[in-house]
């Protein structure tokens, strides 16, 4: 996890952000480890805690946010992207 991310975050809500995405990603999406997951809007605490556990599994991900500043936030995962909200 990233420092530039905690200090964003300070730590608010940690248990529920986690327990939030755990349920999407396990209960909603029966996610796997041989799976590629797409985050969008990944650098939000949500997206974040998402990235991570997929991680954890052994999945690929790919996050995307809408501001380039923010792609550095998104190293832990496989492939960042800037999402333009263009389809070309």
């Amino acid at each position: 996890m990233s420092l530039q991310f905690l200090q964003i975050f300070r730590g608010r809500n940690w248990p529920e952000t986690y327990f939030t995405a755990w349920g999407s990603l396990f209960e909603g999406l029966n996610l796997k480890p041989e799976d590629t997951l797409l985050v969008r809007g990944a650098t939000c605490a949500l997206g974040y805690a998402a990235i991570q556990i997929a991680k954890a599994l052994g999945c690929q991900v790919i996050a995307t946010t809408h501001k380039k500043e923010k792609l550095k936030l998104l190293q832990d995962a496989d492939l960042a992207v800037l999402d333009t909200g263009k389809l070309s």
